[in-house]
């Protein structure tokens, strides 16, 4: 398994670039919608969407991750809170107006973390909220699954490994 703190002190881009469909939506949100990257890694989902205004919390394991994020952020004055925590235990305070796991949910071995983790991004998404979810292909059907209460969730895009999901507005 890749040492992801070891690969982020060697480069501050070892995740690449973001998803175009992921920048497009933080592109098309209103300024200052909330945003939680769940296992943020190096932040090239949080750092462009704090770039485009958004408010963005920022959640990953790695120290060195984080503190790149927060120090980016900082020496840009964007609006983003880093913090390091296990996926595992980490509770969300709160609903966000969108929810990334970006490659996030294979690094989980144990499929009931898995579910939990799903589970945990979707009961954070505000009510017309969207989760933006890229793993890889052995955990899209599970990815799927979560977000099948057609009721509660529609799925809106879907490529290569990503999907992205807006929750539903309940009647009122």
């Amino acid at each position: 398994m890749t040492d992801y703190e070891l690969e982020y002190q060697r480069s501050e881009t070892a995740c690449g670039d973001p998803f175009p469909e992921f920048v497009e939506l933080f592109e098309a949100l209103p300024v200052a919608s909330t945003v939680l990257d769940l296992g943020a890694g190096q932040g090239r989902d949080t750092l462009v969407a704090a770039r485009l205004g958004h408010i963005v919390m920022a959640v990953d394991v790695s120290p060195t991750g984080i503190g790149q994020i927060v120090e980016t952020a900082q020496h840009e004055n964007l609006s983003v809170e880093g913090v390091v925590a296990d996926l595992t235990t980490y509770c969300p305070n709160g609903t966000f107006d969108v929810v990334v796991l970006d490659r996030v949910v294979h690094m989980l071995k144990d499929v009931n973390d898995k579910a939990a983790l799903l589970s945990k991004a979707a009961q954070a998404t505000a009510e017309s909220g969207y989760a933006l979810v890229a793993d890889t292909p052995n955990n899209l059907e599970h990815i799927e699954r979560q977000f099948a209460d057609r009721s509660t969730w529609m799925q809106i895009g879907s490529r290569k490994g990503r999907r992205i999901f807006k929750r539903v507005t309940s009647a009122t």
